[in-house]
């Protein structure tokens, strides 16, 4: 769904996005999607209480909180193969590992194309296309 603050640059940047998904598949050359997600790590309070015929599962809504987790996920569409990994902080080197483990695993490919999320939302909030 395009934003309604989008204007025609962003919806020509998200066409040539999808432009990409429609090259057929080549294993020299293949297309992959890179993404990352902090997740907050929490654990319940009090434990659930036991299901009676005829209720459903209750339990409470406390939880403690106990950390967080980054996730950087690599995705190639055309073969439907993805990796998530894992780590316990955000930061430049835990990125550059993730790219390292890229490269290691496509290690036949002449050129990988990267379609990195985080990029383009910030390469389109910093040119004012979406906020």
């Amino acid at each position: 769904m395009i934003p309604a603050q989008a204007n025609a640059e962003y919806v020509c940047c998200m066409e040539d996005i999808l432009q990409l998904y429609h090259q057929p598949y080549d294993p020299l050359y293949p297309m992959v999607c890179f993404d990352e997600s902090s997740k907050q790590l929490i654990t319940e309070k009090r434990q659930p209480l036991p299901m009676k015929s005829g209720q459903v599962f209750r339990y409470d809504y406390e939880y403690e909180r106990q950390g967080v987790a980054n996730l950087f996920m690599c995705f190639e569409p055309l073969q439907s193969w993805r990796h998530v990994e894992v780590t316990d902080r955000h930061t430049k080197v835990d990125f550059a590992h993730s790219m390292k483990m890229l490269v290691e695993i496509l290690t036949k490919s002449i050129l990988v194309g990267l379609i990195m999320g985080e990029v383009l939302r910030q390469v389109m909030m910093g040119n004012g296309m979406i906020q």
